[in-house]
């Protein structure tokens, strides 16, 4: 009932300006077509579904020279709709697709061709490089790219930034370029099933060059890579087949490359062989210098400044301890010259030749040869030439005492003495 009562609105409101004749002629099938209120559709007799849509009312289109009334269908649609690919044996159900297409009424194109198959269209072949996957969009044939950095309707070039090469040109694919001037980390999300990089050695690297790839994350914990290295145009790192890992490293010889007298490439071809849509995985590449080679040179150089600065930190050192032990010397001497001049001596008895018996308190002026006044300048060292008895080229001696005193001489209190 909701049905006819829409209908029926949609037949009182019609007009020209509401609905113009040609939007009706967009849908490509019965079931479209009748979808819309003012549209009906208008069979071609071939008992396949074919036909045409048209503007019209429950009665008749509206232009009645465009279809006959009894191939005119504004209710129901003929019972066999196989979109001109096929016929119903048994007057409803379509028999065998034909024209590369499937589905219960023949309505979609198969894997591997795209177009809009309804109302006897036709499916073509996909027109996809090498670099995509076997199938394409089935409607506008865009192809599914299964390399990164390859991009374009059919897979057939390259994407401007990081990448080269040529897919066109026969076994031709698309590298992420590496460089090996410094130490480099290649780190993104790979979300389609092949990836490829390229390094070029030359003149500039100037030590053995270390590339290092490994999985970083992954959705699936048991995802991995097969790997194919080579250093054309003979020379092949690895075998594709059998590496099957989520690590690999190698180290590229500078002596056994000679990049310096003509540019070397390594390319390195990676597959996940069990990649679906949507997945999506961390692939790290470390690209960095392991040089083994001494350069003497620079050894020397480094050597030498070492010995130099270890000779200089030598010298401060001895010549910190030297002053140190100086200072040690004094200051103990210093300390040695207090500690005398701090004892107790209230005077000195001094035997004059010649002179056997004094009187005793009898005051003689003696002058010292020599005064050394101490740090304080209250305290002195005094030394004194005497003669002694015995033979005349050795009875003198120098005698030498402490006293406390600020003059310039010392005088002594000489107490007689008989005989020495």
């Amino acid at each position: 009932k909701q049905w006819y009562q829409r209908r029926v609105r949609g037949i009182q409101k019609y007009n020209h300006s509401f609905c113009p004749a040609e939007s009706c002629a967009a849908y490509r099938n019965c079931s479209l077509c009748q979808s819309q209120p003012e549209c009906g559709w208008c069979d071609d007799g071939s008992g396949t579904g074919t036909g045409t849509c048209h503007s019209g009312t429950f009665y008749s289109p509206l232009q009645t020279d465009v279809c006959p009334l009894n191939s005119w269908f504004y209710e129901t649609c003929p019972p066999c709709q196989c979109n001109g690919h096929s016929s119903c044996s048994d007057g409803t159900h379509c028999d065998s697709c034909t024209g590369h297409t499937e589905g219960a009424h023949c309505d979609r194109c198969i894997a591997g061709y795209h177009g809009d198959a309804t109302n006897k269209g036709e499916c073509r072949t996909c027109q996809c490089s090498h670099l995509s996957e076997a199938n394409c969009n089935r409607l506008t044939g865009k192809c599914f790219c299964n390399t990164m950095g390859v991009t374009g309707y059919g897979c057939d070039s390259c994407e401007h930034n990081d990448y080269e090469g040529d897919p066109e040109v026969e076994g031709g694919t698309c590298y992420y370029q590496l460089t090996a001037m410094m130490n480099v980390i290649f780190q993104k999300p790979v979300l389609t099933r092949k990836i490829n990089f390229l390094l070029n050695l030359d003149n500039t690297v100037p030590d053995d060059v270390t590339v290092q790839i490994r999985l970083v994350s992954a959705q699936n914990n048991t995802d991995w890579f097969a790997l194919n290295a080579t250093v054309p145009p003979k020379d092949t790192l690895t075998q594709s087949k059998k590496m099957t890992q989520n690590a690999w490293s190698v180290t590229l010889k500078k002596s056994r490359y000679n990049w310096d007298s003509h540019p070397v490439e390594l390319r390195v071809y990676i597959e996940f062989p069990h990649h679906k849509p949507g997945r999506s995985r961390t692939l790290q590449v470390e690209v960095h210098h392991s040089s083994n080679q001494i350069d003497l040179k620079q050894f020397f150089i480094i050597f030498s400044s070492c010995i130099m600065f270890l000779v200089f930190v030598f010298l401060i050192a001895w010549s910190g301890k030297v002053r140190y032990s100086q200072y040690r010397n004094q200051r103990n001497l210093e300390i040695q010259l207090q500690e005398r001049a701090l004892r107790p001596f209230k005077s000195h008895r001094i035997l004059f030749k010649g002179l056997n018996s004094l009187a005793f308190g009898q005051l003689f002026e003696v002058r010292p040869l020599s005064i050394e006044p101490l740090s304080d300048e209250k305290q002195s060292i005094a030394s004194y030439l005497i003669s002694l008895p015995g033979p005349k080229d050795i009875n003198l001696a120098i005698v030498s005492g402490s006293f406390v005193s600020s003059t310039p001489y010392n005088k002594v209190i000489s107490q007689a003495s008989q005989q020495v």
